[in-house]
C-alpha cells in the first residue's frame, strides 16, 4: 500500500505540550500519546509511551506486511499479541518512571500500522482513531474514560455523557495498573481512505463532519495542521495532537471484514463489532477440485461459502451441490465430531473458515463478542432443528393405486 502522512503536535493554551506523536512511513507505524494532566511529567509518560511504539516499529512492521487475506488467524493475533507487548512495556516503562520520580504518572497511547490493504490499530485511554472513507467518519476506537464506559453500558445519557466530568476520569491507561488489556481492531483500508489518530484536545472540540471535512485534504499536513487550527479555535484549552495517514494506493482485495455483513451469521453484529470478529476467521481462495472438508476427518470449523460452487458427496456418491451463500460445518465446530460428507469445490471459490481455536481465542480475548457470536450460531442451529422438524412432521401425499 502507498500512503503518504503527517503529524502536527502543538501546546495549545497549556505551558507544557504533554502529548507526543510518532510517524514512521518507512515502517507503516503511526502513534499518539497524551500524557494525563494532574498527574506527574505528562510530557515525559507521552515520550515514553511512543519511544516503545518506536523501538518495536520495524518488528511490527514486519509482521504486518506478512499478513494478507490468506493469513491465518495465529498470524493475525500474533501481531495482536505484540501490539499489546508493546503497550505493556510502554506501561512499565511509565510506572518505572513513575518509581523513581516517588509519584504517579499515565498517559494513552493508540498506535497504528498499516499493510497491504488493512490497519492495525491497538488503544488504551481516550485519544482516538478515526476512518474517513468517501467523506463518512467512522471512530474505530472505544474510549476507556468512566463516562465513555457507562455509556456504553447504558448507565449514562448521550447527553449526560455531553456535559460528564467523568468524560476526563480514565478508567484504564498507562501507568495506572501493572497489567493493561488494550483494544485490538484490524478495519481494511482503501485508496482514498484516510486514518486519522487524534488526542482529545482535537476530537473534544470538532464535531464528526468537521473532522472529516477538515481531514480530507490531499495533503496530509494541511489536514493534520487544519485540525489542530480549528480546535484550537473552537476553544480547546489542551495540547493538540493530530497524525493525519492517506491512502494513495491500496490493493482492490477483499479483506474478511468486508465478507461478514453478508454472511448470516454476522449480519445482526454493528461494523464495529464485525471488525473485532474479522481477526479471528481465515479466508480461503480455492481453485475448482479442491478439498474443502473430507469425510470421516475430525470437523473442527466451520466453512462459510462466499462465492463459487460445492460438491457434497458421501461413500463416493454426490448428494448435493451448494451454492453461494451457504454454511456448513456448525455442529463439527461445537462438537469436534467426524464429517459426515466430503465438500469439493466444482469452480474457484472463496470460503471464509471460523476454527475452533478461533472461536475460544474470540470468547477468550473477546468474552462479550464471542458469547454473541456462540448465541447466533445456537441461533442458527435452532431454526434448522425447527425446519427440520417441520419438515418431518408434514403430512405425506401417498399416490394412489
Amino acid at each position: 500500500m502507498d500512503i503518504i502522512a503527517a503529524m502536527v503536535s502543538e501546546r495549545g493554551r497549556r505551558p507544557v505540550n504533554e502529548d507526543a506523536a510518532l510517524v514512521m512511513i518507512e515502517h507503516g507505524v503511526f502513534a499518539v500519546s497524551d500524557g494525563m494532566g494532574g498527574l506527574d511529567a505528562g510530557e515525559v509518560a507521552s515520550a515514553l509511551a511512543v519511544k516503545s511504539v518506536a523501538d518495536a516499529a520495524d518488528e511490527l512492521g514486519r509482521r504486518a506486511r506478512a499478513l494478507g487475506t490468506g493469513a491465518t488467524t495465529t498470524q493475525r493475533l500474533g501481531l495482536e499479541d505484540r501490539l499489546a507487548e508493546t503497550a505493556q512495556e510502554a506501561n512499565a516503562a511509565i510506572l518505572a518512571e513513575a518509581a523513581q520520580r516517588s509519584g504517579r504518572m499515565g498517559a494513552t497511547l493508540t498506535t497504528l500500522v498499516v499493510s497491504d490493504h488493512a490497519a492495525y490499530v491497538s488503544h488504551t485511554g481516550d485519544s482516538r482513531a478515526y476512518r474517513i472513507r468517501d467523506g463518512a467518519l467512522e471512530q474505530l476506537t472505544e474510549d476507556t474514560s468512566v463516562a465513555a464506559i457507562r455509556l456504553r453500558l447504558g448507565r449514562m445519557s448521550a447527553v449526560e455523557y455531553e456535559t460528564s466530568p467523568l468524560r476526563s476520569v480514565l478508567h484504564e491507561a498507562l501507568g495506572l495498573v501493572t497489567v493493561i488489556e488494550p483494544e485490538f481492531v484490524a478495519p481494511t483500508l482503501a485508496a482514498g481512505d484516510v486514518v486519522v489518530l487524534c488526542t482529545d484536545g482535537v476530537w473534544g472540540h470538532l464535531t464528526e463532519p468537521e473532522l472529516a471535512r477538515l481531514a480530507a485534504d490531499d495533503d496530509p499536513e494541511a489536514a493534520a495542521r487544519a485540525l489542530v487550527t480549528a480546535a484550537h479555535a473552537a476553544g480547546s484549552d489542551d495540547n493538540l495532537t493530530a497524525v493525519v495517514v492517506r491512502c494513495v494506493d491500496a490493493s482492490a482485495e477483499l479483506a474478511i471484514e468486508d465478507h461478514l455483513a453478508d454472511v448470516a451469521l454476522f449480519r445482526h453484529f454493528s461494523a464495529s463489532e464485525r471488525r473485532r470478529i474479522a481477526p479471528f476467521l481465515e479466508l480461503l481462495e480455492l481453485g475448482a477440485g479442491e478439498t474443502v472438508c473430507a469425510e470421516g476427518e475430525a470437523g473442527e470449523s466451520l466453512f462459510i461459502l462466499l462465492a463459487g460452487d460445492c460438491e457434497v458427496s458421501r461413500r463416493g456418491r454426490r448428494l448435493t451441490t451448494l451454492h453461494a451463500p451457504a454454511e456448513l460445518g456448525e455442529v463439527a465446530l461445537v462438537r469436534g465430531t467426524a464429517r459426515s460428507a466430503s465438500v469439493r469445490t466444482v469452480s474457484a471459490a472463496r470460503v471464509l473458515v471460523l476454527h475452533r481455536d478461533g472461536i475460544n481465542s474470540l470468547l477468550q480475548r473477546r468474552p462479550r463478542l464471542g458469547a454473541s457470536v456462540m448465541m447466533e450460531l445456537c441461533r442458527t442451529l435452532a431454526d434448522r432443528l425447527v425446519e427440520m422438524t417441520e419438515q418431518l412432521a408434514a403430512p405425506r401425499t401417498v399416490p394412489r393405486g
